[in-house]
Order: structure tokens, then C-alpha cells, then sequence
């Protein structure tokens, strides 16, 4: 019982997922996966499958935010997702917009306006994303370099992220960001693809790794220990038995004195 109690409580910090399979869902609906070949129709229900799953997984993320501690690495990779999805819902509506440009290109006054009005918010919508991409960006270099800041002087952040691994392109956001114009949405979401790369490798596949040590010296303890009761029940019975003979080995003598 004591090594098992030494297992659990080595390491022990407070987190805000309710179990280890919640954070499961997370992970596994964040992770990114490349499917095989399908045809067009269950490509699609694929990826609606895949989208309504990250929803889901952001609604969680969401809830744990409330409860606090939410490592730095699982709250901007739920930020870039949220982002990405917003993306694409974005660059949706332009096709369709376009599209519809295409089928109706002699388009009367009341059309023109409209669509100057559509472009405008267009372009207000990409500004947005753009902010919020360098934003979040920005929030995870410097969160993950702080807590690297250990010594009496501050090291810069672009050694701090070398030593880590952290890609180049993700400093350069943030520098850019910070000090300079705003990077192109283009930049932005290949910075945001090396982003969710460095995390899968740096935080979710580490973590399920260490997870799964954790289990399996959990699962070694209570072998270890469901052994060592066995030991001791038969030691205990074969003492028992011992008593017996020598019980009735002393009735045997006494039987030969009369």
C-alpha cells in the first residue's frame, strides 16, 4: 500500500479536467489525423464528424478555464482551433460570395452597394482574425519562455526558444506582432500550423506518454501488491496447518501413556 501511495502522490498537482479521459477527448479531438482516400460525401461527413468534435473539445477547454490552472500549451492550442474554425467559415462565406459574383456578374446600383458593404466587413473580419492570431501567437512564446525564466537575469526570448525548439516562424510572430506591422493572415495561419505541430510533439504526446508510465507503474504496484497478499494468506495457512499436526501429535503421545 505504501508504494502505491508513493506512485500517486509523487508529482501530484491540481488540474481542471474532471479525469484523465476527458483530457483523452481533448487531446484526441485536437490531434490532427490523415485519413485514406474516401469519396467526396463521406469526406465531408468526416470532417463535419471532426469539426463538431473540436466544438465540442473547446466547450470543455472553455469549462476548464473556469476552474483555473489551465496549462499554457492546452489553452493557445484550444485558441488557434477556435481560430481555425473561424477561418474557414470565413473563407466559406467569400467562396460563396465570389461564387455568386460569377453567376450574377451585372449586378444593379442597390447590388453594388451591397457588395462594397460585404467587402468592407469582409475585410474587417480579416483584420479581426489577423489580431487575434497574432494575439494568440504572441501569448504562447511568451508563456512557454517564462517559465523557462528561471535565472537572476532575464535571457532573451529568442534564446529561451531555441533552447525549447520553438519554431523560428512563431518567433518571428511575435516579434513582428509586438514591434513591427502586423503579419499577413497568410504568415499568421502557417505560423499557426507550426504551432499546433510543436505542441502535439512538445505537450499532448509527451504527456500521454508520461500517462502512460504513470499507469503502467500503477499497474506493476498493484500486482506487486495483490502478490504479496497472496504470499502472506498462504504462509498464514500453511502456520495453521503446522498448529494442527502438532495438536494432534501431542494427543497421539498422550494416547501412548495410558
Amino acid at each position: 500500500m505504501f508504494v502505491l501511495s508513493v506512485i500517486i502522490m509523487a508529482g501530484t498537482r491540481c488540474v481542471p479536467w474532471h479525469s484523465w479521459a476527458e483530457w483523452g477527448f481533448v487531446a484526441d479531438a485536437f490531434l490532427r489525423r490523415r485519413l485514406p482516400e474516401k469519396d467526396d460525401e463521406k469526406d465531408d461527413d468526416e470532417e463535419k464528424k471532426k469539426t463538431e468534435k473540436k466544438r465540442r473539445a473547446l466547450e470543455l477547454v472553455q469549462m476548464w478555464r473556469t476552474r483555473g490552472r489551465v496549462p499554457v500549451a492546452v489553452d493557445a492550442h484550444a485558441q488557434i482551433v477556435e481560430l481555425q474554425l473561424m477561418d474557414e467559415e470565413m473563407m466559406k462565406k467569400k467562396k460563396k460570395m465570389m461564387m455568386k459574383k460569377k453567376n450574377n456578374p451585372h449586378d444593379d446600383g442597390d447590388g453594388e452597394d451591397k457588395k462594397k458593404e460585404t467587402t468592407t466587413s469582409s475585410q474587417q473580419s480579416e483584420s479581426t482574425l489577423r489580431l487575434s492570431y497574432a494575439m494568440t501567437l504572441t501569448r504562447l512564446v511568451n508563456g512557454i519562455c517564462d517559465q523557462s525564466q528561471k535565472g537572476k537575469f532575464a535571457v532573451s526570448v529568442q534564446t529561451l526558444a531555441t533552447q525549447l525548439d520553438v519554431p523560428r516562424t512563431l518567433v518571428d510572430i511575435r516579434h513582428d506582432s509586438t514591434h513591427n506591422q502586423l503579419p499577413s493572415i497568410q504568415r499568421l495561419r502557417k505560423a499557426s500550423e507550426d504551432a499546433i505541430e510543436w505542441l502535439e510533439v512538445k505537450y499532448w504526446e509527451r504527456q500521454k506518454q508520461k500517462l502512460e508510465r504513470v499507469v503502467e507503474e500503477m499497474r506493476l504496484a498493484i500486482r506487486a501488491m495483490v502478490e504479496c497478499e497472496k504470499r502472506q494468506k498462504k504462509n498464514k495457512d500453511g502456520d495453521g496447518d503446522g498448529d494442527a499436526d502438532d495438536a494432534d501429535g501431542n494427543k497421539d503421545s498422550d494416547s501412548d501413556d495410558e
